[in-house]
């Protein structure tokens, strides 16, 4: 089982937000840094995967509206993927 934590107080900007995505979840190297790719990759986790994206408030402040898509997109992607475990926290 594979246990990775994504702190919204780091992601910033969208460029830091998908480097940490990329570096904390080891996406391969055809992760593109966009929505779609990252989409693909949740998808394709083929191990039992729990990702605690914690600071949510402190991502939505940084990120806006983009936050909500990224929360969508991992939300939407466990209902698809059996092995991807999702935990949101505010930590505030």
């Amino acid at each position: 089982m594979k246990d990775a934590v994504l702190d919204g107080s780091f992601m910033k900007t969208m460029k830091a937000t998908h480097m940490m995505f990329r570096e904390e979840l080891n996406f391969s190297e055809r992760y593109k840094n966009n929505m779609d790719s990252l989409f693909d990759e949740l998808l394709n986790i083929n191990e039992e995967t729990t990702v605690k994206i914690v600071n949510y408030s402190e991502m939505e402040k940084n990120l806006g509206e983009y936050a909500e898509i990224y929360r969508s997109t991992f939300e939407d992607v466990e209902k698809l993927n059996p092995k991807l475990h999702v935990i949101i926290e505010d930590g505030n």
